[in-house]
């Protein structure tokens, strides 16, 4: 872990950051997900990885500051007593840990798990408050005990939350936020700041022009918390545990500083509370200013515990995937025998249904692959080869069996056949029991008649569905969202205006010719990106990944959406591997 972290830090740049590439150099794996490589959402990723960073750094600065007297301020890490240099408190853990709960099933559930949580992780935990403590059981100071259930805790912990929301989505935001929040904080005033400085973050992340004040404001008036309104502090005074205290410290702050390094000095400044506030303010000041923030350039940032915050890349991954639907991918994973005109061979991993959730998921997007696996010795590399993705959920039972298995000779010019050495089980292969949620997408990438019973379970779920091309020739398919598919597959009596009376919307695939995006509307013309061919096998799983990412994001698809879709194809195709490669 020690050398991991000395990596990251020489990796550290003295210069402003703002694309993914120049976060993840300063960040690596080891902080910064592999997923974050969306070819769409890439700024809202780097800034979704900055807040957190510039909210454990804050931590860090200013814990050497916290409820002291007679101090200097300076632009750097200084040892204290019985605290590692540079170590982050209760605050950043006890985000990490509030990040975590996300995952849970719904809010009750969330706020039970972050109890779970926090008792499992007790003993690296830090720098606890009067609430915490009680709610785990340990002794908490007389002087402390009015704070219990009223502190900033619960603001200070889930006030990062808010992106993990969109803007628009306050129901779900609220209700999530509250039961974390009162999972230790149960007084009004604890919960309504954690709601007003969740919101902050959830608008900032998409509008970083929008009013501090004005944000604030809108969102205590529509919980209806009046104290917002009617309670003022003295702004000399050291900041206090009061969460409305804090919360508008914060505010101030972040509305008059304009760089993240400015914010934690201010914080730091008005004594009291300084690691919470230096903490918020320099995060919400990063979401304010995604180009200037000046965060990487602080000269002491490469002092902080970045190993104390190895959870960060999992949280990032977690507040990303909450903002989106999930993605069903249902299709088979299958072993390549590949043989290039060249005479070179390769054994790799493969199948439509495993490239099409291998390469969604790299993207950020939370996807859940539903299959199977056999138990030959092909099947163990496949689970391994799933397992090392950044597939959300894999649902892979094990049917007795060998795996799918196909033989593809590659010609000079990069076409390929495909010869069956061991076919697919996919007819034992359900969605049946599975949690979808309304507004989720499956995807049935082939499809088999067998699915009809599984694409009827998607659709009373209220799940929006995509189906192979092979639904159109199957009289049970009456209906679905869109049917993607070769014009190889459009021939005789199938047209695509027959297609239309059952399908909302028709994408046809046609190799080096383009591609073509058919609605009532109208439809959409794309041509296929020039590209050096050496590989087309995984063209198409390459394109449906962009569609499927691009209506994650978007709810829709467009003239973007298929620009996109061949710009993947044509990286695709341009080197060895069934596998569509990241986009970013």
């Amino acid at each position: 872990m020690r050398s991991h972290v000395s990596d990251l830090r020489r990796h550290v740049k003295r210069k402003e950051m703002s694309s993914r590439k120049e976060l993840a150099d300063f960040a690596g794996s080891f902080l910064f997900p592999n997923s974050f490589s969306s070819p769409i959402d890439e700024q809202l990723q780097a800034s979704i990885a900055t807040a957190l960073f510039a909210y454990a750094s804050g931590d860090a600065f200013g814990v050497q500051y916290e409820f002291k007297d007679g101090y200097t301020v300076e632009s750097r890490l200084t040892e204290i007593a019985d605290w590692p240099l540079g170590g982050v408190s209760d605050d950043t853990l006890l985000t990490l840990l509030s990040i975590q709960s996300l995952a849970a099933g719904s809010p009750a559930a969330a706020g039970q798990r972050f109890i779970e949580l926090l008792k499992e992780n007790l003993p690296v935990l830090r720098g606890l408050g009067p609430t915490t403590r009680a709610a785990v059981g340990l002794p908490v100071k007389e002087s402390e005990e009015h704070f219990i259930g009223n502190s900033n805790g619960a603001m200070m912990r889930t006030a990062l939350l808010g992106m993990a929301f969109k803007s628009s989505d306050d129901l779900n935001r609220r209700q999530w936020v509250a039961e974390i929040a009162r999972a230790t904080h149960t007084h009004e005033r604890a919960v309504a700041t954690s709601l007003i400085a969740s919101k902050l973050f959830s608008v900032l992340l998409e509008d970083p022009s929008a009013d501090v004040l004005a944000v604030a404001s809108v969102e205590a008036e529509a919980i209806g918390y009046g104290d917002y309104f009617s309670i003022e502090f003295d702004p000399d005074l050291q900041i206090s545990l009061d969460p409305l205290h804090t919360l508008k410290a914060v505010i101030r702050i972040a509305h008059s500083s304009k760089t993240v390094e400015e914010a934690y000095l201010a914080a730091c400044r008005q004594g009291g509370d300084t690691d919470t506030v230096s903490a918020l303010s320099g995060a919400l000041v990063s979401l304010r200013f995604p180009t200037s923030h000046g965060f990487f350039s602080i000269p002491w940032i490469n002092q902080v515990m970045w190993g104390e915050i190895s959870t960060s890349n999992s949280a990032l991954e977690i507040i990303y995937r909450k903002r989106h639907c999930a993605v069903w991918v249902v299709g088979p994973v299958a072993w390549d025998s590949v043989k290039y005109h060249d005479g070179q061979s390769i054994e790799r991993p493969g199948g439509t249904g495993a490239n099409v959730a291998i390469a969604l998921a790299s993207t950020g997007t939370a996807v859940k692959f539903v299959s199977y696996l056999g138990d030959d010795e092909l099947s163990l590399k496949l689970d391994k080869h799933l397992k090392n993705s950044d597939i959300e959920k894999l649902y892979t039972p094990i049917i007795p069996g060998p795996i799918s298995h196909v033989a593809i000779p590659v010609d000079e010019k990069g076409e390929r056949t495909i010869v069956v050495i061991s076919d697919d089980k996919l007819d034992q292969v359900s969605l049946e029991g599975l949690p979808m949620s309304a507004g989720d997408i499956v995807a049935f990438v082939i499809w088999r008649d067998n699915f009809v019973k599984d694409l009827e379970i998607a659709q009373k779920a209220g799940a929006i569905t995509v189906v192979g091309s092979a639904a159109l020739t199957d009289s049970q398919v009456l209906r679905a969202d869109y049917l993607i598919g070769s014009r190889d597959d459009f021939s005789g009596e199938y047209s695509i205006e027959q297609a239309l009376t059952r399908f909302t919307y028709v994408v046809v695939t046609s190799g080096a010719e383009g591609a073509t995006f058919y609605s009532a509307q109208g439809s959409i013309v794309q041509a296929a990106e020039e590209a050096t061919v050496i590989d087309t096998t995984g063209a198409g799983d390459a394109f449906l990944s962009a569609l499927l990412h691009y209506l994650v994001i978007n709810k829709t698809i467009d003239a973007k959406a298929m620009a996109l879709a061949a710009r993947w194809s044509a990286l695709t195709v341009s080197a060895e591997g069934s596998i569509p490669p990241r986009f970013a």
